[in-house]
C-alpha cells in the first residue's frame, strides 16, 4: 500500500498523458529483431552491474535455494528484470540502465550470503570491493573540471552549443527529431530550445511539454540543414545549417480523424476517405504560411519502409481557427504500391517533416488479378 501511494503521482501522470511510457516501449521503440540487439544485452548488463557483482548474484541464485518468501521475491525481481528485458531485445535495442532497479535485491542477497558463505566473502573482498573503490575514484575524477574530463565527458559539446547560442543571438532554438540536442543546448547555455518530432523520429518529452506553443508567431532560430532558407555555419568545432524566422508555426497538435471501413484494397482501386481536422491551439493555423506552409499527406508504413504521399482535399483549407473543426474528403489511387500489410494514417507535412496527427489503422493491399 505504501508503494502504491508513493507511485500514485506517476500513475496519475501516465493516465493523464495516455500512457506515454507504455506506448514508447511497446510501439515507438520497436525496431524488429536484430542479432546485435540480442547479443549485446548480456555484455551491457555486465557493464552496468559490474561483472564481478552480477556474477556473484547469479551464483547465489543458482547455488542457494530461497528459504523464505522474501528471498524468493528477491530472486524473482532479479530474474524477472533480466529475463523480461532480454526478451524485449527481440523487438529493439534495450538501454542497459533499464534493469538498474534490481540492483537493490542484488545488494541484499549478496550482503546476506557474505555472512554465511566464507568463499563468497573472500571473493567480495578480493574482487567486488576493489572494483567498487575503483568506480568511486573514477566518479570523483569525473566531478572535476580538468580539461581531459570535459573532453571525455562532453566531447567538446559545450563549445559547440555555446557557438550555436552566439549565432542564435537570444532567439529560441527549434530542432527536429530527438530530444538530445535541445536538452544539451539548454544545459550548456541556459537558453530555451525545443524539439519538433515527425513520423521519421520518436515522440519525446517535448511532445508532452509542447513548449513550441510559446513561440507561435514569434521569432525563432530553426536549426535545420536541408532547407532552401538555411545558411551553413562553419567553425573549428561546429558545422550546422539554420535560418531565422520572424514567425514560427507548427502543426503537431492538430488532430486528424478518419474512419476507414475498408481494411482490404486492390491495387489500382480508388480510395475515397472523409476526414476531419480539429485545431486545439489557442491560435489560428495558416495553411498558406509564408515560412511554414502546410500540406496534406498519407503515411503508409510496411516494416521498415515508410512512404509519404501528398494529396489534395476536395476543398482547400486556408485557415483553421482556434477550436475549429473542418471536414474534407480526398481520393487516392494505390496503383504503384507493393502488395502487403500497411499501417495507414493521415498527416500534415511542413518543413519539419510529416507530423503524427492521426491514429493508424491496418490496411492490406493486394494485386488485382
Amino acid at each position: 500500500m505504501i508503494a502504491l501511494l508513493i507511485l500514485s503521482p506517476h500513475i496519475h501522470w501516465q493516465v493523464s498523458n495516455n500512457f506515454p511510457s507504455f506506448r514508447y516501449h511497446l510501439v515507438d521503440r520497436s525496431a524488429g529483431f536484430r542479432w546485435a540487439f540480442f547479443l549485446e544485452y548480456l555484455p551491457n548488463q555486465m557493464a552496468v552491474f559490474n561483472p564481478f557483482t552480477l556474477g556473484a548474484a547469479l551464483y547465489v541464485i543458482f547455488r542457494y535455494r530461497a528459504d523464505s518468501l522474501l528471498k524468493r521475491n528477491y530472486y524473482f525481481q532479479i530474474a524477472g528484470f533480466l529475463v523480461f528485458f532480454w526478451m524485449m531485445s527481440f523487438r529493439g535495442h534495450v538501454e542497459p540502465h533499464w534493469t538498474i532497479a534490481c540492483s537493490i535485491p542484488v545488494i541484499l542477497i549478496l550482503s546476506e550470503k557474505c555472512f554465511s558463505d566464507p568463499s563468497l566473502l573472500r571473493y567480495t573482498r578480493r574482487f567486488i570491493l576493489p572494483s567498487i573503490l575503483l568506480l568511486v575514484v573514477i566518479r570523483l575524477i569525473m566531478l572535476t573540471d580538468i580539461s581531459f574530463v570535459r573532453n571525455v565527458a562532453f566531447g567538446g559539446k559545450e563549445r559547440k552549443y555555446t557557438e550555436l547560442a552566439v549565432e542564435a543571438d537570444g532567439l529560441p532554438l527549434v530542432f527536429t527529431g530527438a530530444f538530445q540536442r535541445p536538452s544539451l543546448y539548454s544545459f550548456f547555455t541556459g537558453e530555451e530550445a525545443v524539439a519538433i518530432s515527425s513520423v521519421y523520429s520518436r515522440q519525446t518529452q517535448y511532445d508532452l511539454w509542447q513548449f513550441e506553443k510559446k513561440y507561435h508567431n514569434r521569432p525563432a532560430f530553426i536549426c535545420l540543414n536541408q532547407h532552401t532558407n538555411s545558411q551553413i555555419y562553419v567553425s573549428d568545432t561546429l558545422r550546422f545549417g539554420g535560418f531565422r524566422t520572424d514567425s514560427l508555426q507548427t502543426v503537431n497538435r492538430i488532430i486528424i480523424d478518419f474512419d476507414l471501413r475498408e481494411e482490404l484494397l486492390y491495387s489500382g482501386d480508388t480510395l475515397t476517405l472523409p476526414f476531419s481536422l480539429h485545431n486545439p491551439y489557442d491560435y489560428d493555423i495558416d495553411f498558406n504560411h509564408r515560412h511554414f506552409p502546410v500540406e496534406f499527406c498519407m503515411i503508409l508504413i510496411k516494416g521498415r519502409d515508410l512512404s509519404v504521399r501528398s494529396f489534395l482535399p476536395d476543398e482547400p483549407v486556408d485557415i483553421i481557427c482556434s477550436g475549429e473543426t473542418v471536414r474534407r474528403t480526398f481520393s487516392a489511387v494505390f496503383s504503384d504500391l507493393p502488395e502487403g500489410k500497411y499501417s495507414f494514417g493521415l498527416s500534415l507535412n511542413t518543413l519539419f517533416g510529416p507530423s503524427l496527427n492521426s491514429h493508424f489503422i491496418r490496411l492490406k493491399i493486394i494485386k488485382d488479378d
